[in-house]
């Protein structure tokens, strides 16, 4: 019958941890094929739960890899606007043109801010998936950028 045969698959995947994919065990044919065909279906289910797990430990360090980037490139010019605020605080009598140059680099970097926001709400709602959102880059223009920054 099948009963002996289902007890032994019974033991075999019960004490299964998801986590440990190398624990996986080879199912022996019984001859019974309810047994043989359920054995089949517990290893689909968890060969499709690996997949599984495997693409949430991606996405995982995806989003780490991200929030990573996004802060820094939050913080840097948080750091600027600050460094300029402290300019502006310390010397009240800053000479106009300096002073023009302080909060001409407060304007950029608040507007690249609200770029850096408008980017993550459009990602955050899925609009940069498509392929549309995508561009050519002229990396002269953005290594000249990035010069200009430093």
């Amino acid at each position: 019958g099948a009963a002996a045969p289902l007890r032994r698959l019974t033991r075999r995947t019960a004490g299964l941890d998801p986590r440990a994919t190398s624990a996986r065990p080879e199912h022996r044919r019984t001859g019974v094929t309810e047994v043989d065909e359920l054995a089949a279906t517990v290893r689909t289910v968890l060969a499709r739960y690996d997949e599984q797990a495997a693409r949430t430990a991606e996405a995982l360090d995806t989003a780490r890899s991200f929030s990573a980037a996004a802060a820094h490139e939050l913080r840097t010019p948080l750091m600027s606007m600050g460094a300029n605020l402290d300019i502006l605080a310390d010397h009240p009598d800053l000479p106009d043109p300096d002073r023009t140059e302080v909060l001409t680099d407060l304007r950029h970097e608040h507007a690249r801010l609200l770029g850096l926001l408008v980017t993550l709400r459009e990602l955050g709602r899925g609009d940069l998936v498509e392929a549309e959102a995508f561009g050519p880059v002229d990396l002269a223009e953005v290594a000249g950028a990035a010069l200009a920054e430093a």
